[in-house]
């Protein structure tokens, strides 16, 4: 069995971003694949959105979300911090 691993913030972003770099998700999908509460996922997601990470979009079936240009930079970004801070 793993140890319990306390995420960061920044290593929740990411796993929220990288879901939805997949394609525009739902926010049941992104919360369940996150494992997070709805309640974080509500405070994640109003903050990505309002600083440009993430974009909402409405479809019939409800609401979906769609990483941007900006939210693709900070992948990339975070993953070469952590291949730094790996070696």
């Amino acid at each position: 069995m793993e140890p319990f691993i306390k995420r960061s913030r920044l290593g929740i972003v990411f796993i929220i971003l990288s879901l939805c770099k997949s394609g525009p998700m739902r926010r049941t999908h992104i919360l369940y694949k996150a494992n997070l509460s709805s309640d974080q996922l509500q405070r994640y997601l109003t903050v990505l959105i309002e600083k440009g990470f993430l974009v909402e979009e409405k479809e019939k079936e409800g609401k979906k979300y769609r990483i941007t240009d900006k939210g693709e930079l900070f992948i990339k970004e975070f993953q070469e911090l952590q291949d730094i801070l790996q070696t």
